[in-house]
């Protein structure tokens, strides 16, 4: 259970709103400050946690955070496998906002897994467009691929908009290749 359900106030800090729920349903959005709520009938509705592991219901104790932050991607030990039939493992740290805190929390059940799930879609979709030649070697196809992650920029958001999250920039950090070599940028 959490406490906050309890408090008759809410601290919200700069750079965090807050969603308030009375009876289940959506009531209002909350700023900064300080704000009065109505024990047991209002509580805070925040992202939910996907990790069952953890007992916390929401992250951030049901505060949305609306500053800059970062993701590490995948999540998973993913392989991106290219037509030639090689397994290439990709690290990159996202760099993500979000925008309205209404959409990020009834949009989308899992607002990290999904972008997860959104980024290593369309990159694997990408990559199976990609004809490489014969001759291609696995150094061109790993540049290919960090270009395609980074220029891919349009369609992620296009999709994350919809989950009030604006995704501002994706830096491959590391690819290792079907050989087990790794190259980092």
């Amino acid at each position: 259970m959490n406490l906050y359900n309890f408090l008759p106030f809410v601290v919200v800090n700069k750079n965090e709103q807050v969603v308030i729920e009375r009876m289940g349903e959506f009531n209002r959005l909350l700023g900064p400050g300080v704000h009065l709520m109505i024990p047991f009938f209002e509580s805070l509705h925040g992202v939910e946690n996907p990790d069952p592991k953890n007992p916390k219901r929401f992250i951030n104790n049901g505060k949305i955070l609306t500053s800059e932050q970062t993701m590490m991607l995948p999540k998973d030990e993913r392989a991106i496998y290219t037509k030639s039939n090689n397994a290439l493992k990709v690290k990159a740290e996202m760099t993500y906002k979000i925008v309205d805190p209404y959409k990020a929390v009834y949009e989308v059940e899992y607002l990290y897994e999904a972008i997860n799930q959104l980024v290593c879609g369309i990159v694997q979709k990408r990559i199976l467009e990609i004809e490489f030649d014969e001759n291609s070697s696995s150094e061109d196809e790993i540049q290919i691929l960090k270009e395609i992650l980074e220029n891919a920029l349009s369609s992620y958001q296009k999709y994350a908009i919809k989950w009030g999250v604006q995704i501002i920039g994706l830096k491959v950090l590391q690819v290792v290749d079907s050989k087990g070599i790794r190259h980092s940028f």
